[in-house]
């Protein structure tokens, strides 16, 4: 069985070796409030650039808009460093701890966008992505006008890079609704979502080719 669902709008990011290419209407790193990001990492500036540049892009803004963050290690960079601290018996950073948090960073964008849809996190090794879709969908089917549906993960470093299976961050928020009743719910016109971090980027990238309308294996 596929899930169907159609684009709207959306924003995103890949960085390798801290270059980072924009896509849609990504909100430009230099244009975020610096006092409320400046204790942020690369990786929470991403989800909240993604944020808030999709949120600059609606008419009155996402207002409620309920928000499902796909993401298969978090800030496992954080993590890895209190991990560490914990290890040799030091004391944490309360701060580095509360980002930690798997969602940390999309409720430090909804707080920017002033978004109290509230907000949930799915992680699901390779299908990931494919959960957060089925995630969307059963949340639009259960009668949200259109959910964002916010994609963020990183390359693994350090002790963990053996594990990891891109060398990239990929970031993408996508504002989703239901198709058209009148839309044909076959392959054309639609991108196949797979599993695994190249089904990830051929998300992103077929996006960027203004193709709007995903499907995936539920």
């Amino acid at each position: 069985m596929y899930g169907h669902l159609h684009v709207e709008k959306f924003s995103g990011l890949t960085r390798s070796d801290g270059e980072v290419s924009s896509f849609g209407v990504l909100k430009p790193f230099g244009e975020l409030p610096k006092r409320d990001v400046r204790r942020l990492s690369a990786l929470e500036r991403g989800v909240v650039a993604c944020l808030m540049g999709l949120n600059e892009s609606v008419e009155n803004g996402l207002g409620n808009t309920p928000i499902v963050l796909a993401s298969r290690y978090g800030a496992m960079t954080n993590t890895l460093e209190l991990l560490k601290l914990i290890n040799q018996s030091e004391t944490l950073s309360p701060t580095g701890f509360s980002l930690s948090v798997h969602n940390a960073a999309v409720g430090v964008g909804s707080q920017l966008t002033a978004n109290r849809g509230g907000h949930t996190a799915i992680a699901a090794g390779e299908r990931t992505l494919a959960e957060g879709l089925t995630e969307s969908y059963a949340r639009l089917k259960d009668g949200a006008g259109s959910i964002v549906l916010m994609m963020s993960d990183c390359h693994l470093q350090n002790e963990y890079a053996e594990f990891g299976d891109t060398t990239r961050d990929v970031q993408f928020a996508l504002l989703l609704k239901l198709p058209d009743a009148n839309t044909k719910l076959d392959a054309a016109g639609f991108q196949t979502v797979d599993d695994g971090m190249s089904g990830v980027f051929a998300c992103l990238d077929a996006v960027s080719k203004d193709i709007r309308g995903l499907r995936w294996k539920i």
